[in-house]
C-alpha cells in the first residue's frame, strides 16, 4: 500500500502532466485558429477580386448600352 506522501507525489505528477497537456492543446488550438484566419483572409481576398471584376463587367456593360 502506498503512503500518503507517495499518493501526494503521484497526484502532483498527474496534475503537472494534465497542465502540460492543456498547454499543448492550447498551442494547437492557436495554431489552428491562425490557419483558419489565414484561410479566411485568402478567401476574402479572392471574393474581393471577384466583386471588383463583377463591378467592372457591370460598369462596362452599362456604358456599352449608352453608347
Amino acid at each position: 500500500m502506498r503512503t500518503e506522501a507517495e499518493c501526494q507525489e503521484r497526484l502532483r505528477e498527474a496534475v503537472e502532466a494534465r497542465r502540460e497537456l492543456l498547454a499543448e492543446e492550447k498551442k494547437a488550438e492557436r495554431a489552428h485558429d491562425r490557419e483558419g484566419s489565414e484561410e479566411l483572409a485568402e478567401e476574402i481576398a479572392n471574393l474581393s477580386g471577384v466583386i471588383t471584376t463583377l463591378e467592372w463587367v457591370l460598369q462596362t456593360s452599362v456604358a456599352a448600352e449608352y453608347e
